[in-house]
């Protein structure tokens, strides 16, 4: 029996396939002191039979090799999409300027009947600020409308309003909430958050 030179195998830092003379090695495997793999031969074939490697070598050949993984991203916090039923043009462009400075998206309406249509819009409505005291159609009357639709009638309202019997009005109506002008932009913001019914979805 023809037994090649023993030695103790060893890692290089890249490893990359070599051609040898018992066939192709990843050239991790390295021979120290100049040997070679221990091989023997037999019938005119030479088989590889042994290799012999550390552990803390083993140990930094894997964790090259290993891809941290990625943790994922941490879920966005809800944006409100506010539908706001103003007709009075310096108090609606006021509360958009204050509503999108927190954050919120905001579809405004001049009028109750223009507000209607925008119920179906895109993205839906998670809060509607409506005030009652309108030249064309009420506020109270495009509550009872938005009641009567499906698709619709689970948005909360919130009634913003100088109205002197706006409490009363408010639980006539089934208002998740409502606020007297001249509004406390911080008591509507938490309104808005306290009862958005995309977060009460959630909750």
């Amino acid at each position: 029996m023809l037994i090649a030179a023993a030695s103790i195998v060893n890692l290089t830092a890249e490893p990359r396939l070599v051609r040898t003379g018992c066939g192709i090695l990843p050239s991790c495997l390295r021979a120290q002191a100049g040997g070679r793999p221990r091989a023997e031969a037999r019938g005119g074939s030479i088989k590889l039979t042994h290799y012999r490697v550390g552990q803390a070598i083993r140990r930094r050949c894997t964790e090259r090799d290993t891809v941290a993984a990625v943790p994922p991203s941490p879920p966005r916090p809800h944006a409100h999409n506010i539908l706001l039923v103003e007709d009075d043009t310096g108090t609606r462009e006021a509360m958009e300027v204050l509503l999108t400075t927190h954050g919120c998206g905001v579809v405004s309406a001049r009028s109750a009947g223009a507000a209607l249509p925008l119920l179906r819009s895109k993205p839906r409505p998670c809060v509607i600020l409506l005030d009652l005291m309108m030249s064309d159609v009420s506020g109270d009357e495009f509550r009872h409308a938005q009641l009567a639709d499906p698709t619709a009638r689970d948005i909360p309202v919130i009634l913003v309003s100088g109205a002197h019997d706006l409490a009363s009005r408010a639980e006539a109506l089934n208002a998740a909430a409502y606020l007297r002008k001249p509004l406390d932009i911080e008591a509507l913001l938490i309104a808005i958050a306290h009862n958005c019914v995309a977060e009460t979805a959630v909750a």
